[in-house]
C-alpha cells in the first residue's frame, strides 16, 4: 500500500478511534456504487488486434513508496471483499482495497 495512503488511514484511525479494518470497510462501503468503474479505470487499456489471448491486465500501481498494511477482519467480511474482487474484476484484494481507499480519501 502506498505510504501516503497509510498516513491517511492512520489519521482517520486517530480521528475516529477505529482500526485499519474499520477504515477499509468504511472506504469500500462509501465508494461501493462506483467501485467496478474505479477498478476498471485503474487497469491499463486492453490491447486489441492480437492473434493471441491477452494476459490478465496488471493494475497500475498507485504512486509513491509502499509499505505493508495489516488488518484483522471477520471471515464473513473477508468473503464480502473476495466477492467484490471477483465482481469488479480487481484481481487481488490489495488492488480492490487500494482503489477503494484512494477514492475514499479523494472525496
Amino acid at each position: 500500500m502506498p505510504t501516503w495512503l497509510i498516513e491517511r488511514i492512520q489519521h482517520e484511525r486517530a480521528a475516529t478511534g477505529g482500526t485499519n479494518a474499520t477504515v477499509i470497510m468504511r472506504a469500500i462501503d462509501t465508494v461501493h456504487p462506483d467501485l467496478a468503474r474505479l477498478v476498471a479505470e485503474s487497469l491499463p487499456p486492453a490491447s486489441s488486434g492480437s492473434l493471441f489471448a491477452a494476459t490478465p491486465p496488471t493494475p497500475r500501481r498507485l504512486p509513491g513508496p509502499t509499505t505493508q498494511l495489516s488488518f484483522r477482519i471477520a471471515p464473513a467480511d473477508l468473503a464480502v471483499i473476495d466477492r467484490l474482487v471477483a465482481d469488479c474484476s480487481a484481481g487481488t484484494r490489495s488492488h480492490l482495497i487500494g482503489v477503494a481507499l484512494s477514492a475514499y480519501f479523494a472525496s
